[in-house]
């Protein structure tokens, strides 16, 4: 940034310039390149004695000294070439050849109180104070920043829109004036002013254009978008008619599949049913030849001992112990009766059915069968083991 430091540099070119070489040269300095107070207090030393102390070492003045020796005995030949001479003679040439001039607003407090800090500004200056711009110059300068400026409005609009912003900034000197007169208090609108008026005035303009033109894109890019919606609306109408047509079509058709389907349903539900009854029989049956199977196995679990008592007594049997038997002319009733059953056992043909003469009540033995039965026996007897079958039995 800008400081004292860059200041004293810049016021050494202007001295030698004006001081060395003897050149007229102007230095502008406004209100706005004040960066810092320091500023003005060596404008203020400049302006009042020509003399900036410290702003030259002492090896700077020797050599500016020098560079003077020359000119000083050619301009004053009487004068001895001193260093008080010289140094004289070089502020006499910075106070005769530099001119300083001073842009300062007198809008705030600043003002007032620098005429109080650095009375040099004010005392060693001639004050050139610019008053009111006429309503015209006004619309000078309004033109002069406008007219090529880009506005999306009519020429008419345009210029009166020119004309408008001299009327206003004269309205407001106006409006200072009265101010003045009523409270005694003076306020100022300087050209500064004015043209910070003008630009804000470019800047909003150039924001909301941006934005409106933004919105105006945005409601461009709607409307196209509803006419392509109306559109496709159009396009989809015309399908849907088609499409309703269709639609009854296959709703018909859709019907009389429906009673067809609810017929085989019907149909189905009736011969569910009736499957159903079918199953629940032949669950009843299954049930009963469970419960009937429970039965046969607990008796077949009574029986058991039984069975494996007689497997065992019909090991003990022997060929001839059969033999025996059959030897017997006229066995006794009993065991012709035993025989019987061993013949209904091994489902062997018996004699047809006659009754007994000698003992009433009772049918007649097949002996005759049984005898061939035993044959049968004897030689099963005589093999190591019984076929199973035999056991079963």
């Amino acid at each position: 940034t800008y400081n004292s430091s860059n200041l004293m540099d810049d016021l050494k070119v202007l001295y030698r310039t004006a001081g060395v070489k003897g050149k007229g040269v102007t230095f502008i300095f406004t209100d706005n390149e004040i960066k810092d107070e320091n500023f003005l207090e060596s404008m203020n030393n400049v302006i009042a004695s020509g003399e900036v102390s410290g702003m030259f070492q002492r090896d700077e003045i020797d050599e500016i000294l020098g560079e003077l020796g020359p000119t000083m005995k050619k301009e004053m030949p009487r004068h001895p070439p001193t260093n008080e001479n010289l140094y004289e003679y070089f502020v006499n040439r910075v106070k005769e050849n530099l001119h300083i001039v001073l842009c300062f607003s007198p809008v705030g407090e600043k003002f007032r109180n620098r005429s109080l800090k650095f009375p040099g500004l004010f005392s060693g200056c001639t004050m050139d104070w610019f008053m009111r711009w006429p309503k015209e110059a006004l619309v000078e300068v309004s033109d002069h920043f406008l007219s090529k400026y880009e506005m999306d409005t009519p020429e008419d609009v345009k210029q009166n829109i020119i004309q408008s912003m001299g009327i206003i900034q004269d309205g407001v000197a106006e409006t200072c004036i009265e101010y003045f007169n009523r409270f005694r208090r003076q306020t100022h609108v300087t050209p500064k002013s004015y043209l910070s008026f003008l630009a804000g005035y470019k800047e909003i303009y150039t924001e909301k254009y941006s934005e409106i033109k933004m919105l105006a894109s945005r409601m461009e890019t709607g409307l196209a978008k509803l006419l392509e919606a109306s559109k496709s609306v159009a396009e989809l109408s015309e399908m849907l008619v088609i499409k309703e047509k269709d639609l009854a079509i296959a709703s018909k058709e859709a019907d009389v599949v429906l009673q067809e389907v609810t017929v085989s349903a019907t149909a189905a539900e009736k011969v569910k049913a009736s499957v159903q009854k079918v199953k629940d029989k032949a669950q009843a049956i299954v049930d009963e030849i469970s419960k009937d199977q429970a039965i046969a196995f607990t008796k077949l679990a009574a029986a058991e001992p039984a069975l494996l008592e007689a497997e065992r007594a019909l090991s003990t049997i022997k060929a001839s112990d059969i033999a025996t038997v059959r030897k017997l002319g006229k066995p006794p009733h009993l065991v012709m009766r035993i025989m019987d059953c061993g013949l209904l056992l091994f489902q062997k043909g018996i004699s047809k059915v006659t009754m007994d003469p000698e003992r009433p009540g009772f049918i007649n033995t097949s002996w005759g069968d049984s005898l061939r039965l035993m044959g049968e026996l004897q030689v099963l007897v005589q093999s190591p083991e019984l076929p199973q079958g035999y056991h079963q039995r």
